[in-house]
């Protein structure tokens, strides 16, 4: 596959970063009853639950140890439904990917975006299989998107979420995640946000005579944001990300400000699929720790 060279050297880095941070981006905020990653129980806990919104199991709130078969093999993950959901107005699905090493606790925990957010979303925080991302495999035989459609599906149908308003957001072999799920299910989500991560990239059969991967679906409105001393993942992976994303949503190569600094959106865009770019000096390996947060809920909540 192409690029899977630079990505498999920066996963055995990152196996070894993420094993000691176990996906602590360095935030320094903290998200209320994100303490335990994704179990084998089959019980559900709740904290927060109780008030406004309606049905559901325990109730809307934060739902840990959730399980779902997908793929032929039981999953876990962890969902925030905000206590204050009406059920008539939909809203929008955040799926939020860990890195290597990870779970869809830690990244609760570490990105934080529920605070940012103010119950406007329901935010979805998925269990990796052995903590870990499958980049390489096609929708069909790729598990990990079945485990998302599946997931997608049930927030549909239980928590009633907005089918024109699902995001994917991830850090490191998370991002990557996202990015893929922008290539191949393009058609399911609205927009994708990257941090600290590369791709999308496909098999040999997926790229045109001039080298450019073809994605089997439409593309969607993406944001990258990657640190300049980030030694793990190379910045130029995000900037291929960029790039990427720059060329199928037909924008031109100049760029208008975009807050926060140093931010910029790439100006021509098609309608309705902007692109922006954050490129921040001197963060490492980490999703952006005073900003990271609030320019991917505002970039979703923009759309």
């Amino acid at each position: 596959m192409k690029r899977l060279g630079l990505l498999a050297l920066a996963a055995l880095a990152a196996v070894a970063a993420l094993a000691a941070c176990s996906d602590d981006t360095s935030s320094t905020a903290s998200s209320s009853g994100g303490s335990s990653g994704g179990s084998s129980s089959s019980s559900s806990s709740s904290s927060g639950g109780g008030g406004g919104g309606g049905g559901g199991p325990a109730g809307p709130g934060f739902l840990d140890a959730q399980k779902i078969t997908a793929g032929g093999a039981a999953r876990t993950y962890a969902i925030y439904v905000p206590p204050t959901r009406d059920p008539a107005k939909p809203l929008p699905a955040v799926f939020v990917f860990h890195g290597d090493g990870g779970t869809g606790a830690s990244i609760r925990k570490s990105f934080n975006l529920e605070a940012v957010a103010g119950d406007a979303a329901i935010f979805v925080y998925p269990d990796g299989e052995g903590r870990s991302w499958n980049l390489d495999d096609k929708a069909p035989a790729n598990k990990d998107i079945a485990f998302f459609d599946a997931l997608v599906a049930e927030v549909k149908k239980t928590w009633g979420a907005d089918d024109k308003r699902i995001f994917a957001t991830g850090y490191s072999s998370g991002g990557y995640f996202a990015n893929q799920l922008g290539c191949r299910r393009g058609s399911v989500l609205r927009a994708v946000a990257s941090h600290a991560a590369g791709g999308p990239y496909g098999a040999d059969d997926e790229y045109d005579d001039n080298g450019n991967l073809v994605c089997p679906e439409p593309p969607v409105a993406a944001l990258a944001s990657h640190g300049t001393s980030d030694g793990t993942v190379a910045l130029s992976e995000g900037i291929s990300s960029r790039d990427y994303w720059r060329r199928v949503n037909q924008c031109a190569t100049t760029t208008k400000p975009h807050d926060p600094s140093p931010c910029v959106e790439y100006t021509g865009c098609a309608p309705g699929r902007p692109v922006v770019w954050c490129e921040v000096p001197g963060v490492g390996h980490v999703v952006w720790p005073s900003e990271g947060a609030k320019v991917t809920w505002s970039f979703f909540a923009s759309l």
